[in-house]
């Protein structure tokens, strides 16, 4: 049996400080943004850096068991540099890891205490914060039986696709489906003990969901956060922080245990030489639509605008992009075709949702910042219902609703053609499945077909419903009934009788009506 216990535990803290993993099968996946409360992708710089605390920490399994904790565990910004994995390259962040571990062990027959220190590089990609790759360490001593053994452990993780455990821009309700092959190595040597190695690959699927906004309070502080839920473990993300601010741990399978609490318990962040903004309108866009990126580059150093910098606008998904320069108020701005993009996180109405760099130079300054654009795959309402009076009177106004309904929610206006001279009308805006409201008045007489179709707020469009109305049509029924009664007096009068006679006398008198009333069908006996 390989002793991998102890590389988990210190795994565990790793992948949740990050990214949460869980190995189960995903179930429904959908995406209900409403950007009424969301948060877009932090922008990290060299030097920002969390530390956190990671107590307890307890794994069990079928060889061995762990009890303990980690401190002092540190994730600091080295930079950001080009890597090349599974032949693409990548913007990304090298994280450098150290903390210190503690606890108490068994494994098989041994037990004893453990005391260590942790280090590694994680590298995070740019644009979306997925881990690409981790390599991490661990050394110390492990006491057994009043002996001291050295221990030297070493754990490699890839990711195929790079793991995005983040779908930005968080979306209080949302949820979204992580994928990918992980691939792991690693070794372990206890001294005269042991000197193993593993090697494993395992499918990561699941469903994730931000469920809510709360304030956790950590070593830290007190943080407005995000609550980003799994079935077996929730992290919270605070936009204050840029990052995790607590991560809890609790998974049973049928051989292990793991559960663990990690808390904030401090984090600084640096300003870059140049301070740059960005705004992507609209941050939501369909395929092949026009986007505009702007935003206004400054010295943090002076607050001075920076005139004439050289600004790249690079979307590394598509590995395409754009150049242009400041204005003299450091402002910039371009417009972009929408790309196809399928991302790693998919979900319903959406494509993709891809990281938007901005970097600028401007001599030796140099500055950077992401953000996400959202390409949406968006789905048309349904064809409306019409409903209302189908015949009236000229001159009088009636009152129509028109009812649609659309899978990607929101507010519904209608483009309603009255069928007459009239212009078209814009009727609502009301919500998917409830009725809009309109009144209209016919000044002539015949028949109309009332068109409507709905239209929902990124402009996607049913196709018409229709309904046929007749004007003046009350008016020509009494007309004719009338004419009739009129002409045919001497009828009614027999029917009315039929109430008051017997039916011999009523066959009498129908017989009478028909030779009175039917001359010349009728021949006379």
């Amino acid at each position: 049996m390989k002793p991998r216990f102890l590389c988990i535990v210190i795994l565990i803290f790793l992948i949740i400080s990050f990214f949460s993993e869980s190995f189960i099968s995903a179930s429904i996946i959908k995406k209900d943004k409403s950007f009424l409360d969301s948060v877009d992708i932090p922008t990290w710089y060299e030097g920002d850096e969390w530390t956190y605390t990671a107590d307890p920490v307890y794994f069990s399994g079928e060889t061995g068991s762990f009890s303990g904790v980690i401190q002092n565990f540190k994730n600091k910004v080295l930079g950001v540099i080009e890597i090349l994995h599974d032949d693409k390259e990548y913007d990304v962040y090298e994280i450098e890891i150290t903390g210190d571990i503690s606890g108490e062990f068994s494994y098989e027959a041994l037990s004893g205490d453990i005391v260590g220190e942790i280090s590694g590089i994680s590298y995070i990609r740019v644009s979306d914060l997925a881990e690409v790759k981790t390599e991490i360490s661990s050394t110390g001593v492990a006491t057994i039986l009043f002996i001291d053994r050295d221990y030297q452990m070493g754990h490699s993780s890839y990711f195929f696709p790079p793991l995005e455990v983040y779908d930005f821009p968080l979306n209080v309700g949302e949820q979204w489906q992580i994928s990918t092959l992980s691939e792991s190595s690693g070794w372990f040597i206890l001294e005269d003990l042991m000197d193993e190695n593993y090697s494993e690959s395992n499918l990561l699927y699941e469903t994730v969901q931000c469920i809510g906004k709360e304030t956790i309070i950590v070593p830290a502080g007190s943080f407005e956060s995000y609550n980003i839920n799994y079935v077996t473990n929730s992290l919270w993300y605070s936009p204050d922080v840029g990052n995790m601010v607590k991560s809890v741990i609790d998974e049973t399978t049928e051989n292990s245990t793991y559960s663990a609490v990690i808390s904030l318990e401090s984090f600084s962040r640096n300003n870059q030489p140049l301070n740059l903004t960005e705004v992507i309108d609209p941050q939501e866009a369909f395929i092949y639509s026009l986007v505009i990126i702007s935003g206004q580059a400054i010295e943090s150093e002076t607050g001075s605008p920076i005139n004439k910098g050289n600004i790249f606008i690079e979307i590394p998904a598509i590995d395409d992009g754009w150049n242009t320069i400041t204005d003299e108020l450091g402002n910039y701005m371009i417009s972009i075709d929408v790309p196809l993009i399928f991302d790693d996180t998919p979900s319903i109405n959406e494509f993709g949702s891809v990281g938007v760099i901005v970097k600028c130079n401007f001599g030796s300054l140099y500055g950077y910042i992401v953000k996400t654009l959202v390409i949406i795959a968006d789905y048309p309402p349904e064809t409306p219902v019409i409903t209302g009076s189908m015949e009236g009177n000229i001159g009088t106004s009636y009152t129509y609703t028109f009812t649609s309904n659309d899978s990607d929610g929101g507010a519904l206006s209608y483009i309603v053609d009255w069928g007459d001279d009239s212009p078209y009308e814009l009727v609502g805006p009301a919500q998917a499945g409830e009725p809009a409201t309109a009144s209209h008045t016919w000044t002539e007489k015949g028949s109309y077909i009332i068109s409507a179709k709905a239209e929902d707020s990124f402009g996607a469009e049913s196709s018409f419903g229709n309904l046929k109305v007749t004007m003046p049509r009350n008016k020509v029924v009494n007309f004719c009934l009338q004419k009739f009664i009129h002409i045919n007096h001497r009828l009614f009068q027999i029917i009315r009788n039929i109430f008051l006679e017997d039916l011999n006398q009523l066959f009498l008198v129908f017989c009478d009506s028909i030779f009175i009333k039917l001359p010349c069908f009728c021949p006379r006996y």
